[in-house]
């Protein structure tokens, strides 16, 4: 075979090398580059050519020529990676005799990436709080972090590449390191402490048959510990244990939450059903310093009477009485709900009851005003306490059958009358009984009103009134009151009549406040 044939086949083998290839002579000039490296030079912006200088050529690819030059002395090999553009070239110079230099080139920037992504993967897993091996489908060990190996350090087990997962188990075995947390005492309580092989197999067929195992142990050092085995795909085993005290203690935590919170609730029961059964025993209590109805009928020509506390007791009462020949009607709204409330109904209806047994002095504008200073004095209201947030809005009525006539005094309660189907009001006065000291005594104006054939009177609390309904959540007010007092046909049911168009009105909305309507007529 000619040489010229010979160097052609050559030329030919090499041009269809897998890497990038360029020789080089004794002169350091190119004399011969396959296809790979031209295309190679080209795709990081290098033009190859037979005319291209050396150190030219090491400069674009950021080479030092006296370091080219270190190695060729030598006659050592040298590789190296160069970044170009963001980009990585591996270099390998191969030096013949100072006859041939060959240049094998390489683009490694996705190697490069990849081994730095498994870099960072492998030193996360190195840096994990928890222990981590990786074993082969032999069951040998490839991988554990820097925790797996002091943790077993300190038990005297070297956990190296290579062991195999039964010496491992042995150790555990023979030093007792786990007992098992979730068995029963009388299955196993310490690992080995059955049957050695019963363990071992247990343990392996447990990973043969699921992708994932996972076991709550106790260590030695009493550590609480979940052990985690997934079996790969290519037959191999990732292991994990991490010590889960706090989420044991967390747990003991919660337990003992619930357990006290079982208790407070059974305490919070006890404790409503106890406020249940007091308030029950003030509802009777306050209801029994209400006057019989049947007294109060024997005055009056008709009467009715709503009387319903938001909170089954409440602020809002009345009171009746005669003297001397005059009937007394007293209608109080307390301030407050509830306890609150019906505790101030129940002290305002012990001091009437004192004024009308002691005072001579029994005008209407006269009570409001001695309810007043008995009040305050009894709240211990004076100049050195002079406000407080307890008081309460009255209407005081007085009338005699025999004169036909009636007397009427209000503090923030209004009287109103039905007179041939006209509403007359008699205003009370701005002011309340109690709240505050005034060095000057209160005093209040008396209204004297005729009686006549047609004498049908109405008074209410601003629980009424100040009721929300309707789609606008708008207050009940005093023109719906009026219109249901006018229109009730049943002259003895007019506070029931308003009382059910003030419910209609309130639909599903809460009650705002106690409720109490007295009608009457003399």
């Amino acid at each position: 075979m000619k040489q010229e044939n010979l160097l052609k086949i050559v030329e030919i083998f090499l041009d269809e090398d897998r890497f990038s290839l360029e020789i080089w002579d004794q002169k350091e000039e190119l004399i011969f580059f396959n296809t790979k490296s031209k295309d190679l030079c080209s795709s990081f912006g290098i033009d190859l050519n037979h005319e291209i200088k050396f150190t030219e050529y090491l400069q674009i690819h950021n080479l030092d020529y006296s370091d080219f030059r270190n190695f060729k002395e030598k006659d050592l090999n040298w590789y190296t990676e160069t970044e170009i553009d963001s980009r990585i070239l591996s270099i390998s110079f191969k030096f013949y005799s100072n006859q041939f230099i060959i240049i094998y080139k390489e683009d490694i920037t996705e190697i490069k990436k990849e081994e730095k992504i498994k870099e960072i993967l492998y030193e996360s897993i190195d840096n994990l709080p928890s222990e981590m091996s990786i074993w082969d489908e032999s069951e040998k060990l490839i991988f554990s972090n820097k925790f797996a190996q002091k943790v077993y350090e300190q038990f005297g087990f070297s956990f190296e590449k290579g062991i195999s997962y039964d010496s491992f188990l042995d150790f555990l075995i023979e030093n007792k390191l786990y007992k098992n947390r979730t068995t029963t005492p009388n299955e196993w309580s310490y690992v080995g402490k059955v049957n050695k092989n019963y363990v071992i197999n247990m343990m392996r067929n447990s990973r043969r048959n699921n992708e994932k195992h996972s076991m709550q142990l106790t260590r030695i050092d009493q550590k609480p510990i979940l052990l985690e085995e997934t079996r790969l795909d290519h037959g191999g085993l990732v292991s994990s244990s991490t010590d889960i005290s706090e989420l044991v203690k967390q747990e003991e935590q919660l337990k003992l939450a619930v357990h006290n919170l079982k208790i407070a609730q059974e305490e919070s029961q006890n404790y409503n059903n106890l406020i249940k059964e007091s308030i029950s025993a003030a509802s009777y209590i306050q209801q029994a310093i209400l006057p019989e109805l049947s007294i109060i009928k024997e005055n009056l020509l008709s009467f009715d009477c709503v009387w319903e506390p938001r909170d089954k007791v409440g602020g809002d009462f009345y009171w009746f009485g005669n003297k001397n020949n005059y009937s007394y009607i007293i209608i109080a709204d307390c301030v407050g709900h509830g306890v609150p409330g019906a505790l101030m109904t129940m002290i305002v209806s012990a001091v009437i009851d004192r004024i009308f047994s002691f005072s001579d002095d029994l005008t209407t504008d006269h009570i409001l005003a001695k309810l007043d200073q008995m009040l305050l004095s009894h709240l211990k209201i004076n100049s050195q306490n002079p406000k407080t947030n307890l008081g309460l809005d009255a209407g005081v009525i007085c009338f005699s059958k025999e004169r036909k006539i009636l007397w009427y005094s209000g503090a923030k309660i209004n009287l109103y009358q039905n007179k041939d189907s006209q509403i007359i009001e008699y205003k009370g006065d701005k002011k309340s009984i109690g709240y505050q000291f005034e060095k000057d005594p209160k005093k209040f104006k008396s209204y004297e009103i005729n009686l006549s054939e047609q004498n049908s009177f109405l008074i209410f609390s601003d629980g009424v009134t100040d009721q929300i309904g309707g789609s606008q959540r708008m207050m009940f007010g005093k023109k719906r009151v009026f219109d249901s007092f006018l229109s009730c046909n049943d002259s003895h049911k007019p506070a029931a009549y308003i009382y059910g168009d003030m419910k209609a009105f309130q639909g599903k909305n809460t009650r705002r406040d106690d409720v109490l309507i007295f009608s009457f007529s003399v």
